[in-house]
């Protein structure tokens, strides 16, 4: 079984964009660059937890993939963004002993969650309150595996995940984007891209549902936005903020896009003059993860400004909640506390 963690981050630093990048991507304006500086912090009035993946939908709510043995039962805990709302979310349990399950948030707090288990794929849809409202079998391929994916409010969704390159190895992957109708039927599947090692390379997208009627991927040089049917609308360039940054963090809120970028801490990664360093803590998993918000307009494609962390802050981002205002998190005397961020 494979289970894809994104660490919750405890260290980052401030950096801008090198000015490198203007001679290898000279058709992109390098957008202005902003430190954030905490505004109100916010107890959240939940024991301590342990989790792998965090989402969030346009009304600030977080959604935290909670780890442990509950991980594979399918628990999900739904946060306020002022941390006094507290709900569990429990997955059915009756759907497979062996297979995964993957989770994305809509603008307005649905929640999707599909399990995998090789050739079974089943999504089920739930309201805000936690209860299922339809589940739907997929005609997803056979031990496809899922890294992201969004459903449009008419039940069309869209897929980004891998195979294997041969059955009977998982060494290497094949990464492919689906497009599916309504009823979990196949519309769509790009032709197989480039194989990758699971082992040592992270795959480069994540999607989420654009305006009406389309799809939103991220990779660390484009944004591209798809008809519900697969079919390719408009590419945009981005800026890579590092050589080996990727993208963690993918949201639409109040019609622009943001996207959160990570980084391995201390790996001479280039950048500007005058950069400063913070203090360190490890990370879970070892891993010592350095971010950077990007907003841009998925409409123009228009970079609008890249959001530093506020300054000697240790934690985590968690979401864009609109008009430039970011939510972090971060443990104090054993506690998680939310932390609203801007300009």
């Amino acid at each position: 079984m494979r289970t894809l963690l994104f660490p919750c981050v405890l260290s980052s630093v401030l950096w801008m964009p090198s000015l490198a990048l203007r001679a290898q991507q000279p058709d992109i304006t390098i957008p202005p660059t902003f430190s954030l500086h905490i505004r109100d912090t916010h107890p959240v009035a939940s024991p301590p937890i342990s989790f792998s993946f965090t989402q969030c939908d346009g009304r600030g709510n977080v959604y935290f993939d909670l780890t442990g043995t509950s991980l594979f039962g399918g628990n999900i805990l739904r946060v306020s963004g002022d941390g006094q709302e507290v709900r569990p979310i429990s997955l059915p349990t009756s759907l497979g002993k062996y297979g995964e399950w993957h989770y994305s948030v809509d603008q307005d707090g649905g929640l999707y969650a599909i399990f995998s288990e090789a050739e079974n794929h089943v999504l089920v849809h739930l309201s805000l309150s936690g209860e299922e409202m339809y589940r739907t079998t997929l005609s997803l391929p056979l031990y496809f595996h899922v890294y992201s994916f969004a459903v449009l409010p008419d039940g069309r969704s869209m897929f980004f995940g891998s195979l294997p390159s041969r059955e009977t190895s998982a060494s290497n992957e094949i990464p492919f984007s689906i497009w599916l109708d309504a009823g979990g039927r196949l519309v769509r599947k790009t032709p197989p891209e480039k194989q990758f090692s699971p082992s040592t390379d992270r795959p480069d997208g994540l999607v989420a549902a654009g305006r009406p009627g389309t799809f939103i991927e991220a990779t660390t040089s484009e944004i591209r936005v798809f008809a519900a049917d697969g079919n390719l609308l408009q590419t945009f360039p981005i800026i890579q903020p590092t050589k080996d940054s990727f993208v963690s963090s993918l949201q639409l809120v109040d019609g622009l896009i943001a996207i959160a970028f990570q980084h391995p801490a201390n790996t001479g990664s280039t950048e500007a003059e005058g950069t400063s360093k913070s203090e360190s803590s490890p990370a879970p998993y070892s891993v010592l993860l350095e971010q950077i918000w990007l907003v841009a307009n998925p409409v123009s494609g228009e970079l609008k400004a890249f959001y530093n962390k506020p300054k000697d802050f240790v934690g985590s981002t968690v979401c864009y909640l609109g008009h430039r205002e970011f939510l972090y998190m971060t443990v104090k005397d054993r506690r998680l506390w939310f932390m609203e961020a801007s300009e």
